[in-house]
């Protein structure tokens, strides 16, 4: 399973079904992965408001979450 990208990383949690997702420059905290299950489904949240996303990066989170399933 891939988990760096070009900007940035995931890494999984001791909590079962979490991920962070962090900057690869400065290790920042952008957010989390993790399984909803009122969906039955993995989603993203965003650690702080008025993060700033790019396309490449929302589409890294995207290929991130379809590894997972």
């Amino acid at each position: 399973m891939r988990t760096t990208y070009k900007y940035i990383r995931f890494l999984k949690l001791d909590r079962e079904y979490q991920y962070d997702i962090l900057n690869n420059n400065n290790d920042t905290l952008l957010g989390h992965i993790f399984w909803y299950r009122p969906w039955h489904q993995w989603v993203f949240t965003q650690a702080k408001e008025n993060m700033v996303f790019s396309k490449s990066c929302l589409l890294d989170i995207i290929d991130f979450i379809n590894q997972l399933g």
